[in-house]
Formats: structure tokens, sequence, C-alpha cells
């Protein structure tokens, strides 16, 4: 199935618009549910040529857009000095035996040349990268020591691909007593279609939403 380019920095606006309003009228309010940079990290999940370079093989064109936001977001962040994770997906010997190697055709080689960090994802000492061979960033990780460490009891979520890893995180996050936010402007998938449905379904269950220039004020 071909990745559609249903988000572009021309519609960014007026689709984020969109879909806040989709998710207000389709779920119940949060308003009490706050992002509190002080408390939270900042979580980008699989920012990797694969997905997020135009010359990847499973390129998502709509990820072009979120790139703008999503360095804004990674600086403030930064700026703030709040704790930052890049997840990094991908399988090493044996992938094949994996439950993801059962399940598709071929999985991302943690040594293949796709499976590297790119742009905006470009870590600095003391951010943590994190390696995973599925779509949940806790499981079989140090994510969550890691996270009560620096006492941080929210996660502020962006990245890639919005209805598998980022939503396999967060939904992970929460039933593990980490407070989720997603960057609803900061995530991609292969359709506008999974990507709205995903964010409904965090939102009805397990998340707040808001978009990188209100993560960003929040840091300020």
């Amino acid at each position: 199935m071909r990745a559609e380019g249903y988000l572009t920095t021309q519609n960014r606006v007026e689709k984020t618009r969109a879909w806040l309003d989709e998710i207000h009228d389709r779920t119940l309010s949060r308003d009490h549910w706050r992002l509190d940079p002080a408390v939270a990290a900042l979580l980008v999940i699989d920012v990797q040529r694969v997905f997020c370079d135009p010359s990847g093989s499973h390129a998502l064109p709509a990820f072009a857009a979120c790139v703008g936001p999503l360095a804004e977001l990674i600086g403030a962040w930064r700026t703030a000095g709040r704790p930052i994770v890049f997840s990094r997906h991908g399988h090493g010997d044996h992938p094949n035996r994996s439950v993801h190697g059962r399940f598709y055709k071929s999985v991302l080689d943690v040594r293949d040349p796709e499976a590297a960090l790119v742009p905006p994802a470009c870590p600095e000492p003391g951010d943590l990268v994190l390696d995973k061979d599925t779509y949940d960033a806790f499981y079989g990780t140090c994510l969550s020591d890691w996270l009560t460490q620096r006492h941080c009891s929210q996660i502020l979520v962006a990245g890639v691909l919005t209805h598998l890893c980022v939503e396999s995180t967060v939904r992970s996050g929460f039933v593990q007593g980490f407070e989720p936010f997603v960057v609803l402007d900061g995530c991609a998938t292969s359709s506008e279609r999974m990507h709205l449905g995903s964010l409904v379904a965090m939102a009805s269950g397990f998340s707040g939403m808001l978009t990188a220039q209100q993560a960003v004020q929040l840091c300020r």
C-alpha cells in the first residue's frame, strides 16, 4: 500500500484544527489532563531513514510536514533542560524468528543504513537513544526506569508510525502509570484515516492531545 501525503506544510494548520475538532466531538473532555514540562520527558519515536527520509523504502510523505514543528519542539525542550528520548526500531540476528518476522515479509535490520536516525532526531549528550525490536518503546527496555530516575511522571510523544509504535508506546506508558500526551502534528503514518483513527483512540482512552506549538509555548 502506497503511503499518502495527507499532511503538507500548506495544509498543516487546517488539518490540525480539523483533527482537534474531530477528537473533541468524539471523546470526553480532558481539560484536567494538562502537560507540565517540569515533570515530562519528550519521546521521539522511530524518526529513521526508512520512514522519515524521502528516499526510505517505507517513506511516509506526510512526515515532511512534521519536521519543522518537531525540530522546534525538540529545540525548546532542550533549552528548557528537560529529558529527551529517541527510540530506534530494528532487529538483530535471526529477525525472522521474532513475531515481527513472522507477521511481516521482511523486517528492518539494526545494521541497515535505513535504521539510522535522521533529522530532526539528532541526539546530544544526555539524551537517551533507545533501541527496540517491537512497537512498544517500554517493552524490554530501560525506559520506565530511566524516566522514574529523572522524576518524570508524564511523557510527550511524537514520531512514527502514529497507529503502530506511537500508539503502542502511549498505551503502554499509561498502563505503567505515566501520563501521556501526543503531539498530533508531530506524528505521521501511511494514511489520514489511520492517523486520525489512532488519535481518536488514544484521546478516548489514555492520552492528552496538543500541537507542537502548544507544547513549545508551555516550555517558555
